[in-house]
């Protein structure tokens, strides 16, 4: 099997993933919109949802011709859809899978007996996000059957 098609049926098996990660945070009972306002287990969901979708788009080792790939699950987004992605990505990138300064807010509470340090709570996904999000996610695994197939015919 080649690379290419390994990396096809990878991305295969992360996208259905993520879609029963994001069906489990849009159906969480307790979902809150607030981010200081979401329990643990909301906030576990919310990073598995970032990190499951961005992995997928970011570099990885060991697999050769895939160039293309990750530009052709994206072709077909809307602007919004564009916009979505692109904040994702930066969501992973600044503040999940790094410690950028600019996504952390540290807020130091000084009373009269001690110090402390408060880490302002991570940007949670809307429902309404999660809903567009999953829309992409459709899209996504559609191409990804689209290209498996492709590859198949041009092996043939």
């Amino acid at each position: 099997m080649s690379d290419r098609l390994k990396f096809l049926h990878l991305l295969s098996a992360e996208f259905d993933e993520l879609v029963d990660v994001t069906s489990t945070l849009r159906r969480y009972k307790n979902f809150a919109p607030d981010s200081s306002d979401a329990d643990t287990f909301q906030n576990a969901l919310n990073l598995n949802v970032v990190i499951s979708y961005a992995r997928n788009f970011t570099e990885c080792k060991g697999f050769n011709d895939i160039k293309g790939i990750r530009k052709a699950l994206k072709k077909n987004f809307s602007k919004e859809e564009k916009e979505l992605h692109k904040s994702i990505m930066d969501l992973r990138n600044e503040a999940y899978a790094h410690s950028d300064s600019k996504a952390h807010d540290i807020q130091i509470i000084d009373d009269e007996f001690f110090t402390f340090s408060k880490l302002v709570p991570r940007q949670q996904l809307s429902q309404e996000v999660l809903e567009l999000l999953s829309g992409m996610v459709v899209k996504i695994r559609e191409k990804i059957e689209e290209l498996i197939a492709n590859h198949k015919k041009v092996k043939k």
